[in-house]
């Protein structure tokens, strides 16, 4: 009666693995395609691209006439403004910290990886430079509700970054200082220049 009541549980066991393991090898494979269904939602696997490898890519002619600035322009700002954008991003998505003991607290895993910092302002930049929202999803492997959550946190974190708190001078001394500023870093040599919002320079 013992021996059978062992290989009854012995049997249940077997079983148990082996539907553990079929379960596994089945989520395996789901994550490795493309596209899946889990339950009743529908997930797409997007693969991350950092800004290095679209640098890598473009060089650095073509980059900085997709963003607007050179390469390390970019990393500057974004040295500026990494902590900006990511103290943005935890406030547009805010979760409801519960579990862990001692107060240990991990964020929810996302399913296709955090999405950098860098990546965000990338693609706020690229935006703002007339690039499509689909191209951009596509280069970074972004859904379309990250793009413009990252577009956001962007804005987010330039309106509240003390130093880009411009206002313009109302003294002819400040406003003489701007000109000689500009004038230094213009190509083509501007010397009566003491602001712009935006512009585009046509030879004739």
């Amino acid at each position: 009666m013992t021996s059978r009541k062992n290989r009854d549980t012995s049997s249940a066991i077997v079983r148990a693995v082996c539907a553990r393991v079929c379960a596994g090898r089945r989520y395996g494979l789901l994550l490795r395609k493309k596209h899946y269904w889990m339950g009743s939602q529908f997930f797409i696997r997007r693969s991350r691209r950092t800004v290095e490898h679209i640098y890598r890519c473009l060089g650095s002619r073509y980059f900085w006439r997709a963003y607007r600035l050179s390469y390390e322009s970019f990393q500057f700002l974004h040295e500026k403004l990494s902590a900006g954008i990511a103290e943005a991003i935890d406030n547009l998505r805010p979760c409801e910290q519960r579990g862990g003991r001692g107060g240990n607290y991990k964020p929810p895993p996302v399913r296709n990886g955090l999405v950098s910092t860098s990546v965000r302002l990338a693609c706020a930049l690229r935006y703002f430079a007339g690039g499509s929202p689909y191209d951009i999803m596509a280069k970074y492997g972004l859904s379309h509700a990250s793009l413009y959550e990252s577009i956001w946190a962007v804005v987010e974190a330039v309106n509240t970054f003390d130093e880009f708190d411009i206002e313009y001078p109302s003294s002819e001394m400040a406003q003489l200082k701007i000109v000689e500023e500009f004038e230094k870093v213009s190509e083509v040599k501007f010397n009566n220049c003491a602001g712009a919002i935006d512009g585009i320079l046509i030879w004739i």
